[in-house]
């Protein structure tokens, strides 16, 4: 037999304010290797790069009030980690580590600080078609989308839950 008592559940999510979109490439992009397997052989073959999650880190966050608008001017460095495939002298494959960082520059609208707490977040994907390996390090073209956001957490009530 159910009880059919009224109740509502509480559920925590993250609340985007606001979000700016730029997608841009940026060509020389200078990748440098972590993680070479000791017994891979060189000269490395550049394979591809893409980054190996959704969410970016956010350092160097600057932000400046634009008194005749009513958003705020944002300056940070976004970092994507990528993971690099290449091949070896023998065609073996491997993958290695690595990371790209790019400035961003953005208007967004920020609450009142005092309102409730909120932070500045970045999701960004790249991909890397070409390159080359120099050493170290690879010489080549990032495609990247960068999602600079403005979220809070929030508590959302649901009602009329039937249990």
């Amino acid at each position: 037999m159910y009880n059919n008592q009224n109740c509502s559940a509480t559920i925590s999510v993250t609340r985007v304010l606001d979000k700016v979109k730029k997608q841009f490439e940026r060509e020389h992009a200078e990748l440098e290797l972590r993680g070479i397997p000791k017994n891979a052989v060189a000269p490395y073959v550049f394979v591809s790069a893409r980054s190996v999650q959704f969410e970016a880190i956010v350092s160097g966050l600057s932000v400046s009030s634009m008194c005749e608008k009513e958003c705020s001017h944002v300056k940070c460095n976004v970092t994507v980690p990528l993971a690099v495939t290449l091949t070896d002298a023998n065609n073996v494959c491997f993958t290695c580590k690595s990371k790209i960082t790019v400035g961003e520059e953005v208007n967004l609208h920020l609450p009142e600080p005092c309102s409730f707490p909120f932070e500045i977040v970045a999701d960004a994907v790249c991909n890397c078609p070409w390159g080359v390996v120099i050493g170290d390090k690879v010489d080549c073209r990032a495609c990247l989308t960068v999602y600079t956001k403005v979220v809070t957490k929030a508590d959302m009530l649901i009602r009329g839950i039937y249990v």
